[in-house]
């Protein structure tokens, strides 16, 4: 009876998957979620790499989001601009730590040195010339992708974020860690096929829901998923390769790159 709050945290089953998606929202996001500190101290270190099973409910939480500020912008401005708040949402909800994450990883293969001297790259704070270079082009790419997306089928801005978030559970669960910290290494180790087809169970049933409701095509939304995949296989070789492994930075670039393929690989089905 010392702890009382922590036996009966621990014990209730239905809390735990919870307070699992809260930290899953805390770790994709940068959205505030006031008292939520003391309770999420009750999660042990399997409970928060198990939170990554709820990384596409928070990319549909994010989607959800995303296609609300369209609506609100696309009532009263034109197309182009309402895309534009759009992205700048969909880059400060996260605080930009993807598209770090991204820089980071690009500058490190850009170097050509030792796996050592990349892993230490991708820990220095600063950003590189080609590092602004890849955020650049994503950036600009996300924005052109946005227009067309919007112009054809709004709704669908509500599955890209839930594609982003799966590649990184997808790449947790088929790579491994080149770091012995770090939270990445927390969410990389405490993978496994398990929570792979998991997610993909659940990412399955979300694009199903998704094509019954908006009268889209399931298997025009089922292929753009697979490209994804594919390229996170790919993605997953080659950081092995260059890092010995995965590092919290590269899921940030895999996600980033992630959405960004599955919306090249959605428009040709959209009309």
């Amino acid at each position: 009876m010392n702890d009382p709050k922590g036996w009966f945290w621990k014990g209730t089953l239905l809390l735990r998957p919870l307070l699992q998606l809260v930290f899953a929202f805390r770790f994709l996001t940068i959205i505030p979620l006031p008292a939520t500190d003391g309770l999420l101290e009750e999660l042990s270190e399997r409970d928060r790499a198990d939170s990554s099973v709820y990384f596409p409910l928070v990319g549909l939480l994010k989607g959800v989001f995303f296609y609300l500020i369209y609506s609100l912008a696309g009532a009263v401005l034109p197309l182009q601009v309402s895309a534009m708040f759009v992205l700048v949402v969909s880059i400060l909800i996260t605080g930009g730590f993807h598209l770090d994450g991204l820089a980071d990883t690009v500058d490190a293969l850009a170097s050509r040195k030792p796996v050592k001297d990349k892993l230490t790259i991708m820990k220095d704070s600063t950003i590189g010339a080609i590092g602004v270079v890849a955020i650049a082009v994503v950036v600009l790419s996300r924005y052109v992708l946005l227009v067309e997306l919007i112009r054809r089928a709004p709704l669908s801005l509500m599955l890209f974020p839930v594609i982003g978030s799966v590649a990184m559970v997808v790449a947790m669960s088929v790579g491994r860690s080149a770091r012995s910290d770090g939270l990445g290494r927390l969410f990389i180790e405490g993978a496994d096929r398990k929570r792979l087809l998991s997610v993909t169970g659940l990412t399955v049933v979300i694009i199903f829901l998704f094509a019954t409701l908006s009268y889209l095509s399931f298997i025009g939304l089922i292929l753009p998923v697979a490209m994804v995949y594919l390229f996170v296989l790919y993605a997953n070789r080659l950081f092995g390769k260059h890092f010995n492994g995965l590092t919290g930075d590269n899921l940030g670039f895999i996600s980033e790159v992630s959405e960004i393929v599955f919306m090249a690989g959605l428009i040709p089905f959209l009309g």
